[in-house]
């Protein structure tokens, strides 16, 4: 549920105001699209791991999750 709600948030926000931007820059709005779609695969990933109960497909989707997260992470400060 959290996943879906930070790529729900994401995606709302990549023409919008985003953290202290009025006017989000054309690159951060293809970078916060795209980080919310691999966020809303990873929820479904987490789902289908719920499902199935397999351990080794959850731990596989927070892999994931961490991994995009930390991308955007990485590019944001492009730009300030």
């Amino acid at each position: 549920m959290v996943l879906l709600a930070v790529a729900w948030y994401l995606y709302a926000h990549r023409r919008g105001p985003f953290l202290n931007f009025k006017q989000v820059p054309a690159g951060l709005q293809q970078a916060l699209s795209s980080v919310s779609l691999g966020l809303l695969a990873v929820a479904i990933l987490c789902v289908v791991a719920i499902i199935m109960t397999n351990q080794a497909l959850g731990l596989i989707a927070l892999s994931l999750g961490a991994l995009i997260m930390g991308g955007l992470g990485l590019i944001l400060p492009r730009f300030y």
